[in-house]
């Protein structure tokens, strides 16, 4: 696109005397109808790349909680129909949200205390939530910082008494405000020393790292202690290895035996013809890309994440036999992507890439 040109029409609830123009060329305020334009002449956009526009403005002066402040522009290209883009909302929020903790027996007969709280917020959205503890009546300190969790066990000991509090937080940064009175109290007494550890995903492994001193053995916790990932049921002793940032079998080695290099469609590969192998994979984000053709032809190369958005698109032309290309994939953010080479002459032969 040589010509670009964009407009936007600026919410009544915003201030227009705080307005801002931070992308100065070619822009013009309409202050009576409220519109801000960007006539961007020889801009000369590329296919496939993006260009952005900014400006600033403050909402109105006690605006009421909840106000909902929109958003929209309209974009045109050339001579071609004006599109509209999607719509972003901001919602004035000066209201901090409420919690509880759940009330505890007076004594439990176990060293994890299962402890749970919930919360609302009357405007936007709650973020987490700060749990906090208080053990025989001392100062409080944090026990979960920032959690979106609403249940957590905590590993007290025996003849002591613990209370809690738990402390919310809203997207739009209000913070609730609370006193010193517990809002959970409970004295931990145990009768017995048997051992049982904690099987937070359900895979029937326990996590040594929270264990549980009791007569009977609590729901949740078992006897074994060799998961070496609690939040995850793929992940144990004996687990399937696939590539992923996991060690699925737990012994110590993630991705061995080239699970990350195999091509998920194996049936469209012929000896070398149609191959394609990614190393290393793991990667910091330098990696090989190797795939064979028969002739020279162009290929077009797509990295994708795993909710199929393009992350990288090119065309590459290759040559007869083995072509070797260094992909630097090191601006990416860590976790698991897709890579596809297709031609006109060669089916679509596609692999896993893991970024760690």
């Amino acid at each position: 696109a040589q010509d670009v040109f964009v407009k936007d029409t600026l919410s009544p609830f915003l201030d227009l005397k705080s307005l801002k123009i931070i992308s100065q060329t070619g822009s013009s305020v309409d202050t009576l109808n409220r519109v801000v334009k960007w006539d961007l002449l020889g801009t000369n956009l590329q296919p496939d790349s993006s260009a952005y526009v900014l400006y600033s403005a403050k909402p109105k002066a006690g605006l009421p909680n909840g106000t909902i402040i929109r958003n929209r522009a309209a974009i045109k290209f050339e001579v071609f129909q004006t599109f509209i883009t999607n719509e972003t909302i901001n919602i004035i929020d000066g209201l901090a949200p409420v919690s509880r903790m759940k009330p505890l027996p007076d004594t439990v007969f176990q060293t994890a205390i299962p402890i749970r709280w919930k919360g609302v917020d009357s405007v936007g959205e709650l973020k987490d939530y700060t749990v906090f503890v208080s053990v025989n009546g001392g100062s409080y300190t944090p026990f979960l910082r920032n959690t979106t969790d609403t249940a957590a066990y905590y590993l007290g000991q025996p003849g002591k008494t613990y209370r809690f509090i738990c402390v919310a937080e809203d997207v739009a940064g209000n913070q609730e405000i609370k006193g010193s009175d517990a809002e959970a109290t409970t004295y931990i007494k145990v009768l017995c020393a048997n051992k049982f550890f904690r099987d937070a995903d359900g895979d029937n492994y326990g996590s040594r790292l929270l264990y549980n001193f009791s007569c009977t053995q609590p729901a949740g916790f078992i006897s074994d202690s060799l998961d070496c990932d609690d939040s995850r049921p793929e992940v144990h002793p004996g687990g399937t290895e696939v590539c992923s940032l996991y060690d699925e079998n737990c012994n110590g080695t993630n991705n061995e035996n080239n699970v990350c290099v195999l091509a998920i469609n194996p049936s469209i590969s012929a000896g070398k013809l149609n191959n394609l192998l990614v190393y290393p994979n793991p990667s910091n984000g330098l990696t090989n890309l190797v795939f064979y053709c028969s002739d020279a032809e162009k290929t077009d190369l797509k990295v994708a994440d795993l909710l199929g958005r393009t992350i990288l698109k090119k065309e590459i032309q290759s040559t007869p036999g083995e072509n070797t290309i260094l992909l630097d994939l090191q601006k990416m953010n860590n976790g698991i992507y897709l890579i596809t080479l297709s031609s006109e002459k060669r089916k679509p032969a596609q692999v896993k890439y893991v970024k760690q």
